[in-house]
């Protein structure tokens, strides 16, 4: 019997908890987000804010509440439990709060004078960075307008859009999406960068002015007052009063209290605010927009700009645009009807396929979602891809994280203890907002077993794969829909963001843990009989019908107009 529970890393001692803990996260989506959502605190810092987000790729405040359920059915059901490690004060006043046994809780956290004084000081230099930054992009952009061709702000339809290194002015949201409309003049992107240095800055802006097509620029609006409000934002939501969080007999106050106080999603947040200003600058411009077309992700910078168009711009059509299949347990995607009533999201959400659509409307039957051409993905419509019974080429497409890249990289590497040189070759992509330094030292020593880092784009590497290894990224999904066999990577000991829709069954795909499941499932795959192989083709087109919408004239057309 297990007298020791280390709460929040299952994985450490309680292997026989981790069906009820995923059980738990699987069945607790509605009561985590009725119970952020519910508690109506009338303000937008509260509303740009990363609890109210839920945005669970950057915050562990869902897992932390469905571990507090697990810990109370824990000892509900009687079990020995002597002591309880938590990593902060919070997690302990909490539980200290529901239990009634006397169990010793031991708190990871340092609470000294001088450690409170430190976090200060760091949230103080991180206001500072935000504000240089964004300053220095207004600046800088201000600087590149002699490159700028003159534009007609009249009656425009405006496109929201990121821009990433290789990707500023190749659009990697919206591919192709100019091909198919016959009125381009109309159409203008507004990019917000990520992922790039304060050096690229003049390179990127007078990238966008040189560029045949349109670009709407923020910082050619926005003040430096706006600049100072967004940021500020940092010292505003650490002032919120938060309290009455109630679930299951449970005060979960003081760990929403805890999350804000972290300064993850701070710059998403202040994103979004810039994006609120940035429309109430637009408006003084008198233009018209006849519609604005959003890269929906849910997140603090849509609602900021969604709250900013209905404000300043009432009469202009919104439509949220999910270029994407959402992983699992991503609760940012699945709008509440709060978000809907304070103006926090699109009129209408498109998804990129019809098996996407429900999924959506999972807390809110009432949205208006509807489907859209896949525009990154149409090339999936193009491939074709010849099937070779044996396996050679493994793709190995790593996710965006750097500490989930290393454990998937760990897990490849691994395989060579079963001696398979020259058998496979791995041809190992990068997420592009990755650096590829990072894998080229951890793969130098591993070149005779044919390990090598490729920039190809993921096009030409899916129709070379014969097997692709992933984790959280959507290329899964992407190879099943080309009938390509594919093992994802999950974690033990968190949310598992599978990128893999549950309804599709594992025929084609499968999980793995450790390298000994890796390798099992790699031989599984290649003793695939022709059979096999032809009935798993019917498979991925059927997944290709549901979740890829094909791009065509007609619904180009619809989806802009």
């Amino acid at each position: 019997m297990i007298n020791k529970i280390d709460l929040f890393n299952i994985d450490n001692n309680l292997d026989i908890y981790k069906d009820k803990l995923k059980n738990i996260l699987d069945n607790n989506i509605k009561n985590f987000s009725n119970l952020i959502s519910n508690n109506k605190i009338n303000d937008k810092d509260w509303y740009l804010s990363l609890p109210f987000s839920r945005n669970t790729l950057i915050s562990k405040l869902y897992q932390k509440f469905c571990c507090i359920l697990l810990l109370k059915s824990i000892l509900n059901n009687k079990n020995s439990i002597q002591e309880i490690k938590v990593g902060t004060n919070s997690e302990k006043f909490i539980i200290e709060n529901y239990i009634t046994d006397k169990i010793f809780i031991k708190v990871e956290e340092k609470n000294s004078v001088l450690f409170n004084i430190k976090k200060k000081i760091i949230i103080f230099i991180y206001f500072l960075n935000e504000i240089i930054v964004k300053l220095l992009q207004v600046i800088i952009c201000k600087f590149t307008k002699i490159h700028a061709k003159k534009i007609n702000l009249d009656n425009f339809i405006l496109i929201d859009t990121y821009a990433i290194p290789n990707f500023y002015t190749k659009d990697r949201y919206f591919d192709s999406i100019l091909d198919y409309n016959t009125d381009n003049e109309k159409i203008f992107f507004l990019p917000t960068i990520a992922y790039t240095k304060i050096i690229d800055f003049y390179k990127v802006y007078k990238e966008f002015r040189k560029s045949k097509k349109n670009y709407l620029l923020k910082e050619d609006y926005i003040k430096f007052i706006d600049i100072i409000k967004s940021c500020f934002f940092i010292f505003r939501v650490r002032k919120l009063i938060i309290k009455d969080f109630i679930f299951d007999g449970i005060d979960f106050s003081k760990l929403i209290s805890d999350e804000i106080n972290l300064l993850n999603g701070d710059d998403i947040a202040i994103e979004g605010w810039l994006n609120f200003y940035f429309f109430k600058r637009l408006k003084n411009e008198n233009v018209k927009i006849i519609k604005l077309i959003d890269w929906w992700e849910n997140q603090s910078t849509d609602k900021g700009m969604n709250m900013g168009v209905k404000k300043f711009f009432p009469n202009t059509p919104t439509l949220g645009y999910l270029g994407y299949v959402p992983r699992h347990l991503e609760l940012q995607l699945l709008p509440t009807k709060l978000e809907c009533e304070y103006n926090m999201i699109p009129e209408k959400i498109s998804v990129i396929g019809k098996g996407v659509v429900n999924k959506i409307k999972y807390l809110n039957n009432e949205l208006n979602v509807i489907t859209a051409p896949a525009f990154r993905y149409n090339y999936l419509w193009e491939i074709k891809k010849d099937f070779n019974k044996s396996i050679k080429k493994i793709l190995v497409a790593f996710p965006i994280l750097y500490e989930d890249t290393i454990e998937l990289l760990n897990h490849v590497k691994d395989l060579i203890k079963y001696n398979f040189e020259n058998k496979y070759e791995f041809l190992f992509k990068l997420h592009p907002t990755m650096d590829d330094n990072i894998i080229k030292k951890q793969i130098s020593s591993y070149l005779n077993y044919n390990f090598f880092l490729t920039k190809k784009n993921i096009k030409d590497l899916l129709i070379e794969a014969d097997l692709v290894i992933s984790s959280k990224s959507i290329v899964c999904l992407e190879a099943l829909s080309l009938g390509i066999p594919t093992l994802v990577f999950e974690k033990l000991n968190t949310i598992n963001f599978n990128p893999i829709p549950s309804e599709i069954e594992k025929i084609l795909w499968k999980v793995f843990n450790n390298s000994d499941e890796l390798y099992k499932h790699i031989v599984y795959f290649e003793k695939r009989d022709n059979n096999k192989i032809i009935s798993d083709i019917k498979l991925a087109n059927q997944i290709k019908e549901t979740y890829f919408e094909k791009i065509n004239q007609q619904n180009v057309e619809k989806f802009i107009k």
